[in-house]
């Protein structure tokens, strides 16, 4: 799907956090796409927190089990 028409999506801090730790930890199976999307979520946490607030939350998380 090619289309140049902007799109948005509104998410609260907390549903960009768990997009970005779920994301993360698939990353190593993530298309292209998937990664762009990881990409630009990271960039807007980095945009609402500190480098130390979000390495912290990345620190504490513990994956689920399936």
């Amino acid at each position: 799907m090619n289309d140049a028409t902007d799109r948005s999506l509104k998410l609260s801090l907390e549903e960009t956090l768990g997009l970005f730790l779920f994301l993360r930890e698939k990353e190593a199976d993530l298309d292209r796409e998937l990664l762009g999307i990881l990409s630009k979520v990271e960039k807007m946490l980095y945009d609402s927190m500190s480098i130390e607030e979000l390495e912290q939350v990345v620190a504490s998380h513990h994956p689920r089990k399936q």
